[in-house]
Formats: structure tokens, sequence, C-alpha cells
């Protein structure tokens, strides 16, 4: 049996149609504003799209930091009269620098590049070009404020309940893969429960804040990625137990195969694995 291939949650023409409308919107508001930096405003727009207003609120914050830092740095090399080819290696270090000693985790990333972009595509005196550039991305952000809110900011339930179906589906494939593969078949999963729980923490903390009646509905989709969360850790346990009890890891898996279903009775499995196997059982029984 082959590796499940490890799903998007989002759906991709939807994240698609977002980022197209963002970037539009972005352009279009470039030209009312006569702001000439339209690259800037339509990608900043395209990174501020999100599943959560909440998590791109937090993304526009990062571009908005990072680019005000990046944006000193370059224009203060464009003030001195430094040369690109020297003012950009020494503003983006500096950007760099500055963004993570300041605790400003992935801004560093943006400061760079707006450090070396005020250099490359300068517009009249330094102070002007920093200003185009933060008029652009401020755009961005409003933009995509404004897509993420009328396209998916009253549709959280539907959004995670589809997000939830495919991890449902994928976690079942990685257990029926794992009875061959082993352990090491679960990895990609834990990382695809992470991301998902990470944005429905979003969620639910969005949601407190509008006392939205989805509230309860997004809750318990977190509660059930948790649930299938601990069956995998339950199912690895019971490979640990088996390879301490001196056991093969096949010895595991007919039960481990049949955690990817549920269905019928679970097969027995050798005695040291008794207590082990009974709580794959009830993992597997709690998620129904």
């Amino acid at each position: 049996m082959p590796a499940p291939r490890v799903p998007v949650l989002g759906s991709p023409g939807f994240v698609a149609g977002k980022a197209g409308l963002a970037s539009g919107v972005a352009l279009a508001v470039c030209a009312l504003a006569g702001n000439e930096d339209h690259v800037s405003a339509a990608f900043v727009a395209v990174v501020c799209v999100s599943p959560t207003v909440l998590i791109g609120f937090r993304r526009a914050l990062s571009q908005l930091l990072g680019s005000a830092l990046g944006g000193v740095f370059g224009a203060g090399a464009l003030q001195l009269g430094i040369p690109a080819d020297v003012g950009i290696p020494l503003a983006v270090t500096g950007a760099v620098y500055t963004a993570l000693r300041a605790g400003l985790g992935p801004s560093w990333v943006v400061a760079a590049f707006t450090a070396l972009f005020v250099q490359a595509v300068p517009r009249g005196v330094p102070t002007h070009t920093l200003g185009v550039r933060m008029e652009a991305v401020a755009i961005a952000v409003l933009a995509a404020t404004v897509v993420n809110v009328v396209v998916s900011g009253w549709s959280y339930r539907t959004l995670f309940d589809k997000r939830l179906a495919k991890l449902e589906g994928y976690v079942h494939d990685v257990l029926a893969w794992s009875a061959s593969a082993g352990p090491s078949a679960y990895q990609p999963a834990f990382a695809l429960i992470t991301t998902l729980d990470e944005e429905l923490a979003h969620a639910v903390e969005e949601l407190e804040w509008r006392r939205s009646t989805d509230l309860g509905h997004v809750r318990n989709i977190r509660a059930r990625v948790a649930s299938l969360r601990h069956l995998l850790h339950v199912a690895l346990d019971l490979y640990a137990r088996s390879s301490e009890a001196g056991l093969a890891e096949t010895d595991a898996a007919d039960v481990i195969r049949w955690a990817a279903t549920g269905q019928g009775e679970p097969p027995l499995g050798p005695a040291p694995l008794g207590e082990a196997r009974e709580r794959l059982i009830a993992a597997r029984r709690a998620l129904g």
C-alpha cells in the first residue's frame, strides 16, 4: 500500500479565489489612492489572506512591523547616499538582526524584503519612498481584511467541517498504512493536526470576542481534532509496548488496522499488549 497523500485542508479553488480577490481589491484601492507601489500592495494582500479574520490580522501586523523596520534601514541607506550594491546588504543585515533581536519572529523576512525593495525601486527622496511602501502595505492589509471578513468571516462552520472531514479521512488512511509502514507513518498526520488545531484556536478566540453562535460548534470540532491526535498517540504507544516486549511491529498491526475504521470486533493480540490494546480500542470507539 503506498503512503497516503497529505491533503490540503483548505479548498484550493476557494483559497485561490480569495487570493485573487484580495490582490484585485488592493490594486483598485492603489489606483484610487494614487499609490504607485502596486506590486507590494497586491503581494502583501495575498500574504494576509487567511482562513480566519484573526489570523489575517496577525499576519497583517507582522507585515506592518516588518515593513516599517526594513523601511527604516533601507531609507536610511538611501539617505546616506550609500550605493545600492553596498546599501542593500547592509540594510538587510541590520533589519534582519533587529527583527530577530526584538522577537518579531517571521517578520524578519518582510523586514529584509522592504530594506531591499526601497533601495532597488526608489521613488524620489528616501522618506517618500518609505511612505509609498508603507501606504501600499496598509492598503494590502485593508484589502485582505475586507476579503477575509466578507468571504469567510461568517462561514466558519462550513469551513472547519470540511477541514475536519479531510483530516479524519487522512488519519484513517495513515492508521491503515502504518500497519505495514510502522510508527514513522504518523509524523505528517501530527503536523496536519497541529496546523488545524492552531487555526481552530484562533477561530475560537475570535468567535468568543464576537459572541458568535458558531462558537460551540467550532469548539466541538477542536475537541474532535484532539481526539484524533489522542488516537494516533495511543497507536504509537502500542508500537512502543510491542518493542519493549520484544515483539515484532506486526504483532500490533491487526488492531491498528482495525482502528482505521473501528468496524466489527477488534482482533486479539499478544498478552503483553493487553493494556495498550484496550486504550487504542477505547480511543477509537470514543470517536464513534
